[in-house]
This record gives structure tokens, C-alpha cells and sequence, in this order.
């Protein structure tokens, strides 16, 4: 048997050249699997408490955050879960009739603050609860359940590494 027969393929069955472009695929196809998962690279994970605020708000809307509710993202729910709430009358601040300011409370409005527990990943730059990054400052964190949607501030947060 001839390593190349009299029509040019390989053994009789694959043309060189079909057979170094399938070899140059598989290359290809072999380097971005290691780039999007490194070899020997086992991601550590811990779980977070994020304490948010969701500030001026309707109590009827404070009212509907429960604890226990699971957060939302992309139409799926996540493994982070609101374990504590606490409401509050609004901070405002006002003028006084001589010009000085007064930080006082909203007669209505409530200030929501909302302890959130979900797992994260210690060797990625940037920390993700519930589909979304947390640095504490941040302030468009949406703090979203299956029936209530607030926009909030990230004002602290707790790594407890398991």
C-alpha cells in the first residue's frame, strides 16, 4: 500500500490538503476552549452579604420586598436571596427659614435597606451577586425579585468564604 495513491490521497482515503485544514480547525477550535477554560484553573467561591439601599421610595413598594424573595436576572431566577430588610422614614434635607440646611425625615417616603446573600467568585476581578457586578459605592445595582424591581445603592459588603 502507497502512503499517497496515483489520485493524491493520503492511504487512500483523505486528501493532504482537506487533511491540514481539519488539523488547522481543530488547533483553533483546542485554543479557544483553553482560553475560555484554563487548564488546572478551579475557581474558589464564598458566599456574600450586600447590603443595598433603595432610597425615597413608596411604602407600598417597600412593603412588597420580602425576605426570603429570590433575585432575578435574565428572566431566570439566581441563587441570591434577600435575607434581611429594614424600612425606614427618608432622609431629606431642607432649608430653614434663616438659610441653614436640616437633614430631617420624609413624612411618606421610606429608605429601604436590603441585606442580599449569593455566591461569589474569588479569582474573577470584578464580584457578581445575582448576575450583576458589586463594589460598595456602586450605585445601579437593581435589586430585582419575581415582583418588585428597585434601583440601589451597594453600600457594604460581606465576604464569608465557605
Amino acid at each position: 500500500m502507497r502512503v499517497i495513491d496515483d489520485r493524491g490521497k493520503l492511504f487512500g482515503l483523505i486528501n493532504p490538503i482537506d487533511l491540514l485544514a481539519l488539523v488547522l480547525v481543530l488547533a483553533v477550535a483546542a485554543g479557544i476552549y483553553l482560553k475560555v477554560h484554563p487548564a488546572g484553573q478551579a475557581q474558589e467561591y464564598a458566599t456574600a452579604d450586600v447590603l443595598v439601599e433603595a432610597a425615597f421610595i413608596h411604602p407600598e413598594t417597600a412593603k412588597a420586598v420580602k425576605v426570603g424573595d429570590r433575585l432575578v436576572a435574565n428572566g431566570s431566577f439566581t441563587d441570591a436571596r434577600i435575607i434581611d430588610v429594614r424600612v425606614e422614614p427618608a432622609l431629606i434635607a431642607t432649608t430653614k427659614a434663616d438659610g441653614t440646611r436640616l437633614l430631617t425625615r420624609d413624612p411618606f417616603n421610606m429608605d429601604l435597606y436590603a441585606t442580599i446573600r449569593g455566591r461569589v467568585a474569588l479569582g474573577e476581578p470584578d464580584l457578581r451577586v445575582a448576575g450583576q457586578e458589586v463594589r460598595v459605592g456602586k450605585d445601579d445595582f437593581y435589586l430585582k425579585t419575581q415582583t418588585v424591581q428597585l434601583k440601589a445603592q451597594v453600600l457594604k459588603i460581606d465576604i464569608h468564604e465557605d
